[in-house]
């Protein structure tokens, strides 16, 4: 979320989220701009019938068209207002929680291919889970202190096309872990390919340890499955990496880190199963990986470039891949311990360059 701008208040004559918005002193536009979720925190009341009233995050979808993400609190509660006609005011505000909820337990967020996100995410029902994996985790960044708690993320089965941006750090270290079905992961499906993004990308600092498990990913498109890009940790496990255009796996940049927690599935092939650059760094030791179908790595399996690491010796892959085994270079280091060069799956040797390790 944004730091509150100074004068920011325009009006809206609609009775739902999304508002048209008329500018009266300096607009959220100007102050805000476009796109992204939970941008800033509004304050809404209706002038013709001041009882209805609304504090929530929210953004801009377009230039003064403002979506209502998160209610705060209201006069329905922290449900969105059912509002009546007349000019409603919407001024920038700090809630007065300042404002987050202090964690005293763990806590989980639900989410359902039926859910809503205008839900509060507490309650494992259409009317209670939210329908995106990216409201839980805005809700768990902008409106909690986690105190040292975990928050879970429990997905239900089914097919999400919504990609998962960690842009913004949550408060109070403790750990958040998106998960879906134990038993069989692929029946939970979070499926990129229309463009929306990585499966799962951290751009920020991350407080605590943030795990992706019991889960399949798959795109299309020029995308990769699961990114560190600035530092932090994201670990996984019980995953299925289905086909995607780019990468199962990267870490980049210093202190990006990407870890496996158990064992897992590779049932589609990509640019390289694991891809670790400009510092980042891949733990992926003593795990059985099962490769199905015969997946293809148009680079390698293993990628190490520009100082990037990967440490993934004493695994035990069942399954063929077609492809260059590794390629280290710039740098990079791979590290099996010694275990040879046609330890990792491939059917091309692999290849050093550039000051790269494989050892």
């Amino acid at each position: 979320m944004t730091t509150p701008k100074n004068l920011v208040w325009e009006t809206t004559t609609q009775t739902a989220s999304p508002f048209t918005l008329t500018t009266v002193a300096r607009s959220f536009n100007n102050a805000f701009g476009t796109g992204g979720t939970d941008l800033f925190t509004a304050f809404m009341y209706n002038r013709s019938v001041p009882s209805e009233w609304m504090v929530f995050t929210g953004h801009l979808s377009s230039s003064n068209v403002m979506v209502v993400d998160t209610v705060i609190e209201g006069s329905n509660g922290t449900t969105a207002v059912a509002w009546s006609a007349g000019t409603k005011d919407v001024t920038n505000d700090i809630p007065a929680q300042a404002t987050r909820e202090v964690l005293l337990a763990n806590r989980t967020y639900y989410v359902r291919t039926d859910g809503n996100d205008s839900n509060n995410g507490l309650s494992n029902t259409a009317g209670g889970a939210f329908l995106t994996i990216q409201k839980a985790y805005n809700v768990i960044a902008g409106t909690l202190d986690l105190a040292g708690f975990t928050v879970t993320i429990q997905i239900a089965d089914g097919t999400y096309t919504g990609a998962t941006l960690f842009s913004q750090p949550w408060t109070g270290g403790g750990a958040v872990t998106i998960q879906g079905n134990n038993t069989t992961p692929a029946n939970v499906i979070i499926d990129t390919s229309g463009g929306a993004g990585d499966c799962f990308k951290s751009t920020t600092v991350l407080p605590g340890i943030l795990t992706v498990k019991d889960l399949k990913m798959v795109s299309t498109t020029a995308l990769s499955l699961i990114t560190v890009a600035a530092a932090g940790t994201i670990q996984f496990g019980n995953v299925n990496f289905g086909a995607t255009g780019q990468f199962h796996v990267q870490a980049s940049g210093p202190g990006a880190l990407a870890q496996s927690v158990s064992d897992y599935t590779i049932s589609g092939g990509c640019t390289a199963h694991w891809r670790a650059s400009n510092g980042g760094q891949i733990i992926d030791q003593v795990r059985t990986i099962t490769i199905s179908g015969t997946p293809a790595f148009s680079t390698a399996f293993a990628w190490a470039s520009r100082v990037g690491g990967l440490l993934v010796n004493a695994n035990t892959f069942s399954g063929t891949a077609t492809g260059v085994r590794y390629t280290a270079d710039w740098n990079g280091e791979i590290f099996v311990n010694g275990a040879g060069a046609t330890y990792l799956p491939g059917n091309a040797a692999g290849t050093t360059a550039s000051g790269g390790q494989y050892a």
